[in-house]
């Protein structure tokens, strides 16, 4: 007999536990977590986990991770014109310029923001640019026109505090028009950004949750019966253009299971993911035990299917699941 597994009902349960540590710190789905209170079963977070499922409100890492991938080949596709930012910056704390590459950060309907790239950990200061929409903001809607529509938006970010656009005595106004007329990018080019982050703006928006949040998705911090559940992130730093792969972790060592698999980006169609499975079967006692070489060779997207987020708490919509 080969090694077994209990990973399909080990990730039912974390689940359930990554459901709930979000609805107690944002308050919402109460009405679930009422239902919750009346499963008093021996596999009590299996039926919460059924409860789930039938709530229509979940949605699997392996619908996340092929929705994803598919708009990456898209966007990769759209942004091979789209050029990529680099601009001369005085680094006014070396006392010299320096061409600065600025890598995607985050976005919003009103703004793009980059980051310098890479940043530079052993220094105090770094600086991110932004591609902003004056159209929507309030105080330049009366100065724009159909062709100078975006500015360019230069911010020092310090150790403790931020340095926006005041170098050698420049007040903020005089630097913004300095950057966005001299030093900063075309109109053309920031409207091209502007379209593409607009047309993949739920995909951006999902590298961003899963890229940002350090690859911790719980909010719990050890305590009560709260527990660090579900880990995500992807690798590669351009979502337009080069990404590598996304990794998911549940499970936290200890006395607790560790299981994680790593998905392949830029594929046709979702691999074969790479899995690690670190197995502590006396705590699942009351858990189904499976055949690891099954799961791992045969039914091998079976444990993305099967773990899943509340698509209440994600900052991007995709679409339902089968």
């Amino acid at each position: 007999m080969g090694e077994k597994t209990v990973v399909l009902d080990a990730a039912k349960q974390y689940t359930v536990w990554e459901f709930v540590d979000r609805a107690r710190a944002e308050g919402k789905n109460e009405e679930l977590l009422r239902e919750f209170e009346k499963t008093k079963y021996n596999n009590d977070d299996l039926n919460k986990y059924k409860i789930l499922e039938e709530s229509g409100l979940m949605v699997s890492f392996y619908d996340i991770i092929d929705w994803f991938n598919k708009e990456y080949l898209k966007i990769r596709e759209d942004a091979k014109t789209l050029q990529k930012i680099e601009l001369e910056i005085d680094k006014w704390e070396i006392g010299k310029k320096e061409k600065v590459l600025f890598s995607y950060l985050r976005c919003n309907k009103e703004r793009i923001v980059f980051t310098e790239d890479p940043v530079c950990l052993y220094g105090i200061i770094h600086r991110e640019l932004s591609i902003e929409d004056d159209s929507k903001n309030f105080f330049y809607q009366d100065k724009v026109t159909e062709d100078n529509k975006f500015s360019t938006v230069l911010k020092c970010i310090g150790v403790c505090w931020d340095y926006d656009n005041k170098i050698n005595d420049i007040d903020q106004e005089e630097m913004n028009q300095r950057i966005d007329k001299t030093e900063g990018l075309d109109q053309n080019v920031m409207r091209q950004y502007r379209t593409i982050v607009d047309k993949y703006y739920n995909y951006l928006k999902a590298y961003e949750y899963f890229n940002q949040k350090s690859n911790r998705l719980s909010k719990a911090f050890f305590k009560n019966n709260q527990h660090t559940t579900i880990n995500a992130g992807i690798y590669g730093g351009d979502p337009f253009r080069n990404l590598d792969r996304m990794a998911i972790m549940f499970g936290q060592g200890g006395n607790e299971p560790v299981y994680s698999m790593t998905y392949n980006l830029g594929t046709e169609s979702l691999e074969k993911p790479r899995f690690r499975f670190r197995e502590m079967e006396w705590k699942f006692g009351n858990f189904e035990v499976l055949d690891k070489d099954e799961v791992l060779n045969n039914n091998y997207h079976e444990v993305a299917k099967t773990l899943k987020l509340c698509k209440t708490y994600l900052p991007f919509e995709i679409p339902s699941s089968k």
